[in-house]
C-alpha cells in the first residue's frame, strides 16, 4: 500500500508542479487543478485523509485523461494512459484503504472487522 500511494502521489505531485514550471501555459483553472493535484499528491503521499485525496485524484487524474489539460507530455495519446493509470490506481487504493504505514492509521487506528460465528439453526 505504501509504495502504491508514493507512486500515485508522487505522479499526481509531479503533473501539477509541471504546469507550474514552464512546461505549458497555466491558466486560472489550469493553476486551480495544478494546486489540488499538488494538494492530493502530498496527502496521498503521506497517508492523510485517503478516502478524500484518492476521490481527488481519481477525478484529477479522469480529467488528465479525458480533456484538454494533459499531463505534460509529448505525446498525447501517452499522457492519456499515464492520466488513467493514475485514476486506475487511486480507485485501488480508495478501495483498499490507506494501510498500516499512514497518518490515517495513526490518527484514526486500524479498522477491524468482526466476522460473527454462524450460530447453529434453531431446531424445532
Amino acid at each position: 500500500m505504501l509504495l502504491l500511494r508514493a507512486s500515485t502521489g508522487s505522479a499526481l505531485i509531479l503533473a501539477g508542479l509541471s504546469h507550474f514550471l514552464g512546461l505549458e501555459r497555466v491558466g486560472f483553472n489550469t493553476s486551480v487543478g495544478s494546486c489540488l493535484a499538488v494538494l492530493g499528491g502530498v496527502s496521498l503521499l503521506v497517508g492523510f485523509l485517503t478516502p478524500v485525496a484518492c476521490l481527488l485524484a481519481l477525478l484529477l487524474a479522469g480529467s488528465f485523461a479525458f480533456s484538454r489539460w494533459p499531463l505534460a507530455s509529448s505525446n498525447s495519446s501517452d499522457a492519456a494512459l499515464a492520466g488513467l493509470a493514475i485514476a486506475i490506481v487511486a480507485l485501488a487504493i480508495g478501495l483498499l484503504g490507506p494501510g498500516l504505514f499512514s497518518l490515517d492509521s495513526l490518527l484514526f487506528g486500524r479498522r477491524r472487522i468482526i466476522i460473527p460465528r454462524k450460530s447453529p439453526p434453531a431446531s424445532s
